[in-house]
């Protein structure tokens, strides 16, 4: 993994860097981000000295997502030292009107204006419709193990029913199994896997096809698990009502990626 230097005001997109590089941007210089940057991930953008990290978005329908390269090691992320700055810009983006209805599906985050947001930390909700007060609604996915209920209220949900194969090239074969499309993008792993990987399409209730995380090609380099094997798909994160408030109707639960969000 390298580290590039960014000697001149730049746009990112313009800088030239593989994935999982660190970037840094050096005294008196400005790098802009205005775009999600796709598949070349990179690990850190740091500024140093009096350097500048603009991140902007102008558009109000389509969000741009920035996801690190956690594979380098430590802990990825933006960061200013001495008297570096990041400036974060950007509109409220709609992604749902509700129309008061209970048990409503709202939007699905897996894709927002074609773009998978995969965990998002929060949402602003209208507390009336035209009445220009929004509420937060925080999401904090706590990853939990088995999805076990009542820790600290975040409790990742998962799919397991059944047992699977997994092919070298990544393609995994269920055994009572009922995948779901909306699964494109979860995290996947079977009994034998020493780490999660991506699921990247769903061809039918027994068939899924799986990617490293992080990389830039869509290849499978992880391990051939025989048939019968015991697997986990974590399809969502479960916040209870009681710690969003129980006087609050329309705060019950987000699954997330958001397959659902129920109003009441």
């Amino acid at each position: 993994m390298a580290t590039i230097n960014v000697s001149t005001n730049s746009n990112l997109s313009s800088v030239s860097y593989a994935n999982g590089d660190t970037i840094e941007v050096l005294d008196g210089v400005t790098l802009t981000v205005n775009s999600s940057w796709g598949a070349l991930k990179p690990y850190i953008i740091r500024a140093l000295g009096t350097g500048q990290i603009n991140i902007s978005n102008a558009s109000t329908t389509t969000p741009i997502l920035l996801d690190f390269n956690v594979t380098a090691g430590g802990a990825p992320r933006l960061q200013a030292e001495q008297n570096g700055k990041i400036t974060i810009r950007g509109n409220w983006i709609t992604v749902a009107t509700s129309t008061g209805a209970a048990n409503q599906t709202l939007f699905n985050p897996t894709n927002v204006s074609g773009v998978n947001m995969g965990y998002p930390t929060k949402v602003q909700v209208e507390t009336a419709s035209g009445s220009g007060i929004y509420e937060d609604w925080i999401v904090v996915p706590e990853y939990v193990a088995g999805g076990n209920v009542n820790t600290y209220g975040f409790n990742s949900v998962y799919y397991n029913t059944g047992t699977v194969a997994v092919s070298s090239g990544g393609v995994v074969t269920g055994t009572g199994t009922t995948f779901n499309t909306n699964w494109v993008g979860a995290r996947f792993r079977a009994a034998g896997m020493s780490s999660d990987y991506e699921i990247t399409s769903v061809t039918s209730t027994t068939v899924l096809q799986l990617r490293d995380i992080d990389t830039a090609s869509s290849a499978y380099t992880g391990p051939t698990i025989a048939a019968g094997a015991t697997y986990s798909i974590e399809i969502g994160v479960l916040v209870e009502r009681k710690l969003i408030g129980n006087q609050e109707n329309g705060k019950i639960l987000f699954f997330n990626p958001l397959t659902s969000v129920v109003l009441s």
